[in-house]
């Protein structure tokens, strides 16, 4: 496992009176059968930003479980897992908590459906895009929101999705 951390103002100290609330997370850079790659769009609080599919893991889930769920529900479709990618965490101080997530590599095992958005990611305008890789790489890379947490989550996702592309442009030639 690999330890990223991405700074963003005053976000990188902890509070040091109050637990932090942490929130550990599974995601995927995850192909489909044209070698396309899923990226969501997000309509944030600073604007669009892109990110690719996955979320927290909930009380009494294996880190399996919460992937095989979030995976259904934000990409339409069961995946296998080709290899662990890494992990990545950051602070948020104004909320107090601490954002952990492990990251795959993955294939579309099967058919595509349409994703299954809560009622927060529908709120949001989230949008699941199946592009080429390097459309997906030109959205991960040009920021348009506002946002410190939006940017910190598109420059996460762009990173893993740079490191996803490298290793299956390595296992095609």
């Amino acid at each position: 496992m690999k330890f990223v951390e991405i700074k963003a103002r005053g976000y990188n100290k902890m509070n040091q009176k109050t637990p932090l609330i942490i929130r550990n997370a599974v995601r995927a850079v995850l192909f489909d059968n044209q070698n396309k790659v899923a990226v969501l769009e997000v309509n944030g609080d600073g604007g669009i930003y892109y990110k690719i599919p996955g979320g927290t893991i909930e009380q009494g889930e294996t880190e399996i479980q919460a992937y095989d769920r979030e995976m259904q529900e934000e990409a339409g479709c069961k995946v296998k897992i080709i290899k662990e990618l890494g992990t990545h965490e950051f602070i948020v101080k104004k909320r107090n908590k601490q954002y952990k997530s492990k990251v795959f590599l993955a294939k579309v095992s099967g058919e595509k459906l349409q994703p299954k958005f809560d009622d927060w990611e529908n709120k949001r305008g989230f949008k699941l895009l199946w592009l080429d890789k390097s459309d997906a790489l030109q959205k991960v890379s040009n920021i348009k929101t506002t946002n410190n947490y939006e940017i910190i989550i598109q420059k996460r996702d762009g990173d893993f999705l740079k490191k996803g592309i490298e290793i299956v442009n390595r296992m095609e030639n």
